[in-house]
């Protein structure tokens, strides 16, 4: 059986027996396999690979390609078409020598990679990305309001231990007073 980045295969033994996904690396014995679908079938959205053992695994092949046939074929008349080809326009205006300027900045996805105006080149995101970005967002939002509850609750306990700590200050301070008075007394009397 021979195996390679990007198969599509079935998963035939361990933990993730019946699950299918798209081979992402491969090692010695074992591949990595980012799942695709999962035991009863459903589509699973995920780009963390997991590990899987080479004899656990069968390719699924992909389906033959059907050429049309000549009763597939359709007539196509272009030449009454209204709309022009961008290269027809192009033409025209080289012909013409009209200046074209060209405004805006341009992105183009190239093999699932964009490129910007400065020809930085980045990977494109995938719909597993954006939904992953999705559930991340809302896992971070849930954290904040968590967080914003418990602040608050933390401060009225503190403000409570503040309270205490300064009353406990006062009646220190009032008996360390009273102390000090009665010896003064006792200081007094004896003279």
């Amino acid at each position: 059986m021979s195996i390679k980045i990007d198969d599509s295969v079935k998963i035939i033994g361990g933990k993730s027996n019946k699950c299918e996904g798209v081979i992402t690396s491969l090692k010695n014995v074992f591949v990595l396999v980012r799942i695709t679908k999962d035991k009863m079938g459903k589509p699973v959205f995920g780009d963390k690979p997991i590990k899987v053992k080479k004899s656990y695994l069968d390719v699924i092949e992909p389906p033959p390609i059907e050429m049309p046939t000549q009763q597939d074929l359709v007539v196509v008349d272009t030449s009454n078409n209204q709309e022009k080809d961008i290269f027809e326009t192009i033409d025209t205006v080289i012909k013409e020598n009209k200046k074209v300027t060209i405004t805006g900045v341009v992105e183009e996805i190239k093999e699932n990679v964009l490129i910007n105006e400065n020809n930085v080149y980045s990977p494109a995101p995938t719909i597993d990305d954006a939904l992953n970005w999705k559930k991340d967002n809302q896992k971070l939002n849930l954290q904040l309001q968590s967080m914003l509850g418990f602040q608050t609750a933390a401060c009225g306990e503190i403000a409570d231990l503040k309270m205490t700590i300064n009353e406990l200050k006062e009646q220190l301070g009032d008996s360390v007073r009273l102390d000090k008075i009665e010896e003064l007394k006792k200081i007094i009397n004896s003279i």
